[in-house]
């Protein structure tokens, strides 16, 4: 069986691998393979819904601002959604130090009980650099009162709780207080449903300009998508929130 982007897969495997460990250990972010192939295969979409209402139901969420002690766990359910690679101990330890300005943290870390079940990486005005993927020139504020939202990332089985929301909200007082006037970020839109695009424009966000093949040189230097594998042609969707 080819999965999404012809890469191979054994669906029937990841599936029940998936709800074993969900059932098991209710570690609601070990689901992600579910989650990926429940587009087409709406065969089993029920018994994960029903799943997914007992837990949110059961929620008990409390936040925190980023810490060191949070790296290694964000590291793990980063790349579980994201794809091997996409967060390293070194990585974490820069967006970590580009998330504060005048003693004010940007990032933030949702817990289940001990588990985190959601992070938000987000970089200080001035602290981050634009790249080829950026559009200065179709920004509403100057660049260097821009704050980048770098990552989002709530387990999926969690993803219609409100826990990125509440996360976003987090980020942005933070970033306001540091003195930012607005926030860009780039959006998978590949998501499942296009999720990323439609929450961050839920909250406000507005298209800037779509990027094809965003993370293909991430992909062949050791990146694995999770939906293209190490050749991703995945599209951003750069879009900018500007703050109140």
């Amino acid at each position: 069986m080819q999965g999404p982007r012809g890469q191979p897969n054994n669906f029937q495997d990841k599936v029940h691998r998936s709800l074993v460990n969900v059932h098991a250990r209710d570690r609601t972010y070990s689901t992600y393979s579910l989650l990926q192939f429940l587009p087409h295969h709406g065969k089993i979409s029920l018994e994960f819904q029903a799943f997914q209402t007992r837990i949110v139901n059961d929620l008990s969420i409390t936040y925190s601002e980023l810490q060191p002690e949070h790296f290694a766990d964000v590291i793990a359910l980063g790349n579980l959604v994201h794809g091997d690679g996409y967060l390293t101990a070194e990585l974490i330890v820069k967006y970590h130090q580009q998330g504060i300005a005048k003693g004010i943290n940007a990032g933030h870390v949702a817990y289940r009980g001990e588990d985190i079940v959601g992070f938000r990486l987000a970089f200080a005005a001035g602290q981050w650099q634009s790249d080829q993927w950026s559009s200065p020139a179709l920004w509403p504020v100057a660049a260097e009162q821009m704050a980048y939202f770098k990552c989002n990332t709530i387990a999926p089985t969690l993803q219609s709780a409100g826990i990125g929301g509440k996360l976003l909200q987090l980020s942005i007082q933070a970033l306001h207080a540091q003195g930012a006037k607005a926030g860009i970020a780039h959006l998978w839109m590949q998501s499942p449903g296009n999720a990323a695009v439609k929450y961050f424009s839920k909250h406000g966000g507005k298209l800037v300009k779509v990027h094809p093949d965003k993370w293909r040189a991430d992909s062949l230097n050791g990146y694995e998508c999770v939906i293209c594998g190490y050749d991703c042609h995945c599209s951003a969707a750069e879009m900018v929130l500007e703050f109140s």
